[in-house]
């Protein structure tokens, strides 16, 4: 094995080692880096490039260069290239050509040769990138200070950094996908488990409520269904009492005032009177439905204003008793 070959050789482990050392990082900058400087110094050439494709923006992007001076390499001016001028070199890489020029002036595109002319660029090695079948960029050197035979040996070294650089990346790709498929996970789940607690909410909210109106309902059906029916029972009920209570069991699901019956605590006889007014009937034909007299009737009218706190307020009573029930 010669020199060359050696050092090539050495170059090779050396493009490895860095790999192995960077690929559980999540920045692939330093690894480019390092991978790209031990080439340079490998391969002995004046300039190294790395250019990102990017097709919406119409460039190819410059993301990494460096070129020798006086023996050390100095970061070069990370210049992007217009698609137009580079065309005829583009449509070569993205069709996977490697672009091997022992010396630029053999390019048969005025562009690529006033541009490497510019750079005072001699000789050129161009090697494509791909990721999963879709061409993203290319890694290029070059010679500046004389015309150079370029070796298959080290085109190959060119294309294994390449390759190396291809899996980091795509390493990184997928690892920072994995991360925000991660956060994205645990961003649905948490507002899933919003939606659960709201819906827990509601349905507690509605058995509340469905307790509510199973609530309401016995309470009509025990102050003003029943005593109508012990009277029904006992055989001793008038029409308008079958009237009353017709209407209190078309009203049976509907909000009646029994709460409030309960909280000015009335007696069973208020709650039937109370019922009776809210009906629309007189003190004359509650007198006559309960067989007391009109004198008693009014008095039962004035107690029950007094613990429904309205007495001596201008207030019609069975106004009052209708709009509780709403």
């Amino acid at each position: 094995m010669d020199k060359t070959s050696e050092k090539l050789t050495e170059c090779e482990r050396k493009l490895v080692d860095v790999f192995y050392e960077n690929i559980t990082r999540e920045n692939s900058g330093d690894f480019k880096e390092r991978c790209l400087q031990i080439i340079g110094e490998a391969l002995d050439v004046s300039h190294i490039n790395l250019f990102e494709y990017y097709q919406d923006a119409n460039t190819a992007r410059n993301i990494f260069g460096r070129f020798t001076i006086n023996g050390g390499w100095q970061k070069n001016d990370l210049v992007d290239l217009s698609i137009n001028i580079i065309l005829w070199w583009l449509r070569r890489v993205k069709a996977n050509q490697v672009l091997i020029y022992n010396d630029t002036k053999e390019i048969a595109n005025n562009n690529i040769k006033s541009l490497l002319e510019a750079e005072g660029i001699k000789s050129i090695v161009v090697v494509p990138q791909f990721h999963k079948n879709t061409f993203y960029g290319f890694l290029g050197i070059g010679e500046s200070r004389s015309h150079r035979d370029w070796q298959a040996e080290e085109v190959e070294t060119l294309k294994l950094a390449a390759r190396l650089i291809h899996i980091v990346n795509d390493y990184v790709h997928t690892k920072t996908l994995l991360s925000k498929t991660r956060e994205l996970a645990k961003e649905q789940k948490m507002i899933l488990d919003c939606k659960d607690i709201a819906l827990r909410e509601i349905l507690t909210q509605m058995e509340r409520e469905k307790q509510r109106i199973k609530d309401d309902i016995q309470a009509n059906i025990d102050q003003l269904i029943i005593p109508g029916l012990e009277k029904l029972r006992s055989g001793n009920v008038t029409g308008e009492q079958i009237d009353i209570l017709e209407n209190n069991l078309r009203e049976l699901t509907e909000p009646a005032p029994t709460k409030v019956y309960s909280r000015a605590k009335l007696s069973p006889r208020e709650i039937e009177i109370c019922n009776m007014i809210r009906n629309g009937l007189s003190n004359k034909e509650i007198a006559d439905n309960l067989n007391i007299t009109l004198r008693t009737t009014e008095t039962h009218r004035n107690n029950i204003r007094k613990k429904l706190k309205i007495a001596n307020q201008d207030i019609n009573l069975a106004v009052y008793l209708q709009s509780r029930g709403q």
